[in-house]
Formats: C-alpha cells, sequence, structure tokens
C-alpha cells in the first residue's frame, strides 16, 4: 500500500495517533455489537417475542452512533493531513 496516498498505515506503535485508531477500532467494535443486539431485540419485539427497545434505549444508541460517526470524522481528517504531507515530502524529494 502506498503511505503518501492514505491508502496504507502511516502509523507507529507508540504514536498518539495509534493508540487513538486502536481506540475508534475496539469502539467501533463495540458499537456494532450494541447495533446486533438492538437490532435482535427489534426483530424479537416485531415477531412478538420481546418488548421493544425503549426510546431511552434509541437515545442511547443514537448519541453513541454520533460520537463515532464525529470520531471517524476526526481520525479522516488526520490521516488525510499525515497523507499531504507525506505527499508534499515526496514531492520535494523528488525535485532535489
Amino acid at each position: 500500500m502506498d503511505n503518501a496516498t492514505g491508502t496504507g498505515s502511516n502509523l507507529v506503535p507508540g504514536d498518539e495517533a495509534y493508540h487513538s485508531d486502536k481506540q475508534v477500532v475496539a469502539d467501533l467494535i463495540s458499537l456494532n455489537g450494541q447495533i446486533s443486539r438492538y437490532v435482535l431485540r427489534y426483530l424479537d419485539a416485531d415477531a412478538g417475542r420481546a418488548v421493544p427497545p425503549s426510546t431511552d434505549d434509541d437515545a442511547a444508541l443514537g448519541q453513541r452512533i454520533v460520537e463515532m460517526g464525529e470520531a471517524m470524522q476526526t481520525r479522516a481528517k488526520r490521516r488525510q493531513n499525515v497523507s499531504d504531507h507525506l505527499a508534499n515530502v515526496n514531492k520535494r524529494n523528488r525535485n532535489v
């Protein structure tokens, strides 16, 4: 993969961004489980086997999705900045 285009990993273990990315992935995994449980509960309620998710459940899941979306946008901007920086360095090095 090409690090200059942002399609590879520009992260180094021990770097703050590395730990931040690992946390984002861990949070995505957790959110995926939460969404899966919500959907299964909804389907069970639809089939008459369970009580539907409460409005508090809806609000909590919605808030978590928003927060995860913000974390993903922050991650994307940071990765783009690193990618742009590397592309500029590579461009300067080719012109030397």
